[in-house]
This record gives C-alpha cells, structure tokens and sequence, in this order.
C-alpha cells in the first residue's frame, strides 16, 4: 500500500481534491481519475488506496473497477447512474447496502422538491438588493439521462454582472448563456441543489471575462440560491475608497503574492 507521504505527493503533482473527481474507473490495467477540467490521471495506484487517503466518504463502488462521487450524480433510474457530465454507468443489479442507502437518501431528496415552498414567491423583495441574486433550477430531461440549470430568478443587480437583460436570463439555460464556462460552476449548483451542502465558488467566467464570487445554498431540493459578486469591480471600490487605508491593512495579502 502507497505511504501517505507518497499519496501526498500524488495528490499534489495532480492538483487533485475530492471534489475536483467526478468518477474512478479501473481502464486497461489503471486507475483512472475523471476529472473536472476534462483531464484524466492516470496510475497503478489502486482506486481503494486512493480514496482512503482523501477521506472521503463520497465515493461509491457501483460496480466493478467503478467508483462514482455521489455528489454529483444528477439522476438514477434503477441501477443506472447519471453523473453530472451526463455519463451515465451501470451499477449492479443487486444492489449493495450502500447504495441501496443512497440511492433512497438521493430519491427523497428530490422528491421534497414537489413541495410547496414560499420562500420562492416572494423573492421579488430582493429586485433592488445592490447585491446580484439568483435562484438556478436542476432540470432534467423527459428521458431522465441529461441535466440542464436554468434561472427561475434574478435580482436587478444581475443585469449588470452578467450584462444580459432580465428576460434573456429568466428561464434560460445557464450552459446556452454561458458556453465557455467549464464545469465546475454547475457541478457546485448541482451538488448545492441536490446534497443541500453550501459553496463558495470564486472563478473567472471567460464568458464574461471577469472574475466572479458566488455564495450558493440550497432554497429547497433541486433549486440553488446564488448570491453574486463582481470581484474585480468590489475590489476596485474598496481601494478607491475616500478613507485612506494604512498599508499594514494590506499585510493579508502578501501570503498570496510570490
């Protein structure tokens, strides 16, 4: 078995984090590691050791050389599994415990999204929040094995950070608006909308072009509540404030400056 010095290194050299993986598959003799900038790691390490040095609870073996995070699985339909690239796989056909666990866990979660919650009728109260607000809806398809995330919601302020008017963005799809975002921001509303987990997510839209933080929670099963900031433009406020600020105010960030 690998030493954790050795499993350290590996994660390191990788850039890999738990929730960087979407899925493990044993391929041709390898551990295959799939992950969410499109890269592929491959090792002799076994996918067992692998997930025992991240600690993860997350993984679950569905088959045969087939480790799934379930975070990110976005539908089941009896032992298939639909991962949130849409790449569905075969579990077993006799279900082990632990999946029999989540697969129930998953399917009342999203059964709870069929009722009622007044919290989305009246979030016309935030129409002129100065802070961007939206409400971004998991979708599935009629046949059960595709995803899409549409807004239900936005506030005033989002107009002006995604530079779209409001009824271009209202029921329309985050993936058609943004095309050339990667998959980590759905991959955080998914896992926020169905696991009810919160995310903070500060990432450059290269569809926008500008560096966004958004703050995610769940508003009820399959709906992602989405507070929105314009990093570069929050940090530009802040340093052309009208108070001069003393430099040791600024000693924080020399942590991150090489």
């Amino acid at each position: 078995m690998a030493s954790p010095e050795k499993m350290e290194r590996f994660f390191k050299k990788n850039h890999i984090l738990e929730e960087n993986i979407k899925y493990i598959i044993r391929q041709d003799s390898k551990t295959c590691l799939y992950l969410f900038n499109g890269k592929v790691v491959k090792t002799y390490i076994p996918a067992k050791t692998i997930i025992t040095s991240l600690g993860s609870s997350h993984f679950i073996n569905i088959n045969k050389g087939i480790y799934i995070n379930s975070r990110y699985v976005i539908d089941i339909k009896g032992n298939n599994y639909t991962m949130i690239d849409n790449k569905c796989f075969e579990g077993r056909s006799r279900l082990s415990s632990d999946q029999k666990t989540f697969n129930d866990e998953w399917q009342t979660n999203i059964n709870k999204a069929d009722l009622e919650n007044p919290v989305l009728s009246h979030l016309h109260i935030l129409d002129d929040c100065p802070i961007g607000f939206s409400v971004i809806e998991i979708v599935f398809n009629e046949q059960g094995n595709g995803v899409d995330f549409f807004f239900r919601y936005c506030n005033k302020q989002m107009v002006q950070i995604e530079e779209l008017p409001l009824d271009q963005l209202i029921d329309h799809s985050f993936l058609e608006l943004f095309p050339d975002d990667n998959l980590t921001w759905v991959a955080s509303y998914a896992d926020v909308a169905i696991n009810n987990t919160q995310k903070v997510i500060h990432s450059y839209s290269y569809t926008l072009k500008k560096y966004l933080s958004v703050y995610c929670f769940q508003l009820k099963p399959r709906f992602c509540g989405c507070i929105v900031f314009d990093s570069e433009k929050t940090i530009k406020e802040i340093l052309s404030h009208g108070f001069p600020f003393a430099p040791s105010h600024f000693d924080f960030l020399k942590q991150y400056v090489k």
